[in-house]
Order: structure tokens, then sequence, then C-alpha cells
């Protein structure tokens, strides 16, 4: 479990695991076309060659979804913030230009994903503007949280966003 500025619910989980498998799949075609990968994920590029970029997204994926909690560096939230941001407008295209695209992103329908939303609810005022490439072996270490006062717990009924009829990450709207 990767540490948000607040626990992500099973939707949010859900659009975080298909973007970062869906980003592995396109740097794994994307690895022998550096100058592609850069023109798909211009934030990633500025910092990460195209391999050191996919062993991290793997990285990622792994930590999402692991027991443990583990926290970030810029890096990583660099390329969490562009993964998501490449995916959710991907899948807001899809859904506008073909009626008959699949919806279905883990057990949920949804056919807008609020990228905006997104960012400020779980990304809150992290900053992670890395300057240049990596130089450190600690620049791309997830480490796993010992001692945290962020414990994941059941969700709030007073705070829902996502409703049983939903089509649209978050929504926002009184139930």
């Amino acid at each position: 479990m990767l540490l948000f500025a607040c626990k992500p619910d099973k939707v949010f989980t859900a659009i975080l695991h298909k973007a970062l498998e869906r980003a592995r799949a396109e740097l794994q075609e994307l690895l022998l076309d550096p100058e592609e990968f850069r023109v798909l994920y211009p934030n990633i590029g500025r910092c990460f060659d195209p391999d050191t970029a996919l062993s991290t997204i793997k990285q990622l994926l792994r930590a999402s979804r692991s027991a443990k909690l583990y926290e970030l560096t810029d890096y990583h939230w660099l390329i969490l913030h562009e993964v998501l941001r490449v995916f959710a407008d991907a899948h807001n295209d899809f859904v506008q230009d073909d009626p008959a695209y699949d919806t279905q992103i883990g057990a949920y329908h949804l056919s807008e994903i609020d990228f905006d939303d997104i960012v400020d609810r779980f990304f809150g005022d992290l900053p992670f503007t890395p300057n240049g490439r990596p130089t450190r072996k600690e620049d791309l270490q997830i480490m796993p949280v010992e001692d945290s006062d962020w414990t994941p717990e059941p969700d709030d009924p007073d705070e829902v966003i996502f409703q049983s009829d939903s089509v649209k990450y978050p929504d926002l709207r009184e139930g």
C-alpha cells in the first residue's frame, strides 16, 4: 500500500492498478523507441530513460498491492501523477469517442475519471518536482513506513466519494 495524502478507497485502488498496468505494458513496447516514450510521458521522460521508468513502475505496482505501507520519493510521485493523468485522459477520450468502449476498471464501470479531483484528494499538496535524473540509489527506493500515525480505517460513511450508481470517479454529489 502506498502512503497517499488520504486512505485510498477500492475504486481509486482499481484505477491506480489499471493505470500502472497499462503504463507497464506501454513502456515494454516503447523500450526501443525512447522518443515516443518522451512524447507519451514527457515529465517522466525528463527524469528517466524507458528502462528505468519501467522498472520503477513495476516496483510501484508491487508496493501498491502489498499489505505493508510504503513512503515514496518525489520521483515516484512524478511517475504516479503522470501515469494517472495519461490513463484518465485516454479512458475519458475513449468513452467519449466510442459508446461501446468497455468502461470496466476492476469491479467498477466508470465513464469519467476526474483526474484533478483525484490529485486534490490523494496527492494533497505533496511537492514532487525533482530536478533532473535520479543520481542516488535512495532516489528510487520505496521505503516501508515503520511507525506511522497514518493507519487505514474503514471508509467514513460521511465521506463517500463513490455512489453505488456512479459512473464518474470521484462522485462527490450528495447521496
